[in-house]
């Protein structure tokens, strides 16, 4: 702090821990123990640098002088060097005489009130000389940060005695200071702001307390909106659905609930600072309805085409109908979507064609899906559509064995062979179907081979049998 050079005049307890000492350094060291005790409890010193001596004050009292001409420039330090020794703490310094800056501003410290307080009446001392000006601001909020953005902004307290208002748990104040002499500077020496504990308003709840929220239905979403008057409260609650919980900072009850069932002590807990208010309320979890109320649902062919139509009777939040195929009715693809009417309590009739429906059996069901993406499938229907490409027979003409291509042998109801006579030389039906037919047994001519489809159908094929 000295820049290495013994030219200063301070109090300091030098090497000291009880000591009290003025002192000067000007080539040779000056120490002069300070009769009294002063240590650890606040005092106001003084140090006048005159043209060939220093006069030492505290509390505006003369304890020592100093006789010795010093002329080396020096500056102002303060210095808490021995950490071991009794703890320095400073409030203000001034030095006299001086070149004042036009303005300047001093923020204190954020001061923690330790829980929501209401801020009253500000007060300060100050010394204001001939063209200088003081004004005093604060600002306030509920965390350490003042520069998190929940802080309000500094405002003015318009003149001392006033009250600040306001309830917060921090608070911060600003001093703005101004000259227009600049030998001359505005001097704050204290300042408090009064607080309270703050008185709790009366607060009205939306929906009212003791009241049944909206209905929810079980594994749909749900959404209900818990506010106050006045506002600006968090939010708790205890009571609702496992799969219910409130926001913090909205009071938005949200969540989709499992299952149905009445849940009557749900208790939500209003909280601003030290202030806390509870609402009642009752909620009934309703079992999840279906999407729509399906009254006709039935396929049926057209050509080479597989229609489909249904109607329904009443729809509440129904969002579309996906169509699922399958040729088993164990694995199902969508095929199409058809977009519901979404609301309604009179009868709707949809249809959908599938213009390319699989060879051979063909499972039909709807999927039913709400706008909340909960979903239910309809009864399913079938249909059986016969390829006649695919019905082939080889080797044509054959001596052994006669292989018929198709698809599935469970669409078959009857293979039957006849002679060019009428007469039935092989007939199989039911398990005893088989893709292959063992000719070996019957003599060489021509042959008509018949299948009978499981929906009527009837195909014929000519065969010729050579050995």
């Amino acid at each position: 702090m000295y820049n290495n050079t013994a030219i200063w005049a301070m109090f300091s307890t030098n090497t000291t821990n009880n000591q009290l000492q003025a002192r000067v350094a000007n080539g040779v060291f000056d120490n002069y123990v300070i009769p009294g005790s002063f240590l650890g409890t606040p005092h106001r010193y003084k140090i006048v640098w005159n043209a060939n001596s220093f006069d030492f004050f505290i509390d505006g009292v003369p304890v020592h002088t100093f006789t010795t001409t010093l002329t080396t420039p020096m500056r102002i330090g303060i210095s808490d060097l021995n950490v071991s020794e009794p703890v320095l703490n400073v409030d203000w310094i001034q030095i006299l005489p001086a070149s004042y800056p036009e303005t300047g501003s001093f923020i204190s410290r954020v001061y923690d009130g330790r829980s929501a307080k209401t801020w009253g009446q500000a007060f300060w001392t100050s010394d204001l000389p001939a063209g200088t000006n003081l004004q005093l601001f604060q600002r306030q909020g509920n965390t350490a940060n003042p520069d998190d953005n929940t802080w309000t902004l500094f405002t003015a307290i318009p003149a001392n005695g006033n009250n600040v208002g306001g309830t917060s748990r921090y608070i911060q104040y600003r001093a703005d200071l101004s000259t227009s002499n600049i030998l001359n500077s505005p001097v704050l020496k204290s300042m408090s702001i009064a607080c309270s504990e703050p008185v709790c308003p009366s607060v009205v709840f939306t929906p009212q307390t003791g009241t049944s929220l909206t209905t929810a239905i079980a594994g749909a979403n749900y959404s209900q909106t818990i506010s106050t008057n006045p506002a600006g409260y968090t939010f708790s609650a205890t009571g609702l659905p496992t799969e219910l919980s409130i926001a913090e900072s909205s009071g938005i009850i949200s969540g989709k609930p499992a299952g149905a069932g009445n849940y009557s002590n749900i208790f939500v807990t209003a909280t601003q600072g030290t202030c806390l208010v509870t609402a009642s309320y009752s909620l009934t979890v309703s079992p999840n309805p279906l999407p729509v109320t399906l009254t006709r649902f039935v396929a049926v062919k057209e050509g080479r085409s597989a229609l489909l139509h249904w109607s329904t009777t009443q729809e509440i939040n129904s969002e579309r109908f996906d169509i699922d195929r399958s040729m088993d009715g164990k694995t199902w693809k969508n095929i199409g979507t058809v977009v519901a009417k979404g609301e309604s309590s009179t009868v709707q009739n949809y249809a959908y064609a599938d213009t390319e429906p699989l060879s051979g059996q063909n499972y039909y069901r709807l999927k039913m899906v709400d706008k909340d993406g909960t979903f239910a499938y309809s009864r399913i229907q079938n249909l059986m559509f016969i390829d006649p490409a695919n019905f082939l027979t080889f080797p044509n003409p054959v001596s052994e064995q006669l292989k018929i291509n198709i698809s599935d042998i469970k669409i078959l109801k009857t293979i039957t062979l006849f002679d060019l006579k009428g007469n039935v030389v092989y007939t199989a039906s039911g398990n005893r179907l088989s893709k292959t037919i063992d000719v070996k047994p019957y003599s060489s001519e021509m042959y008509i081979l018949e299948l009978v489809y499981q929906d009527g159908q009837i195909r014929t094929a000519k065969i010729v049998i050579l050995k």
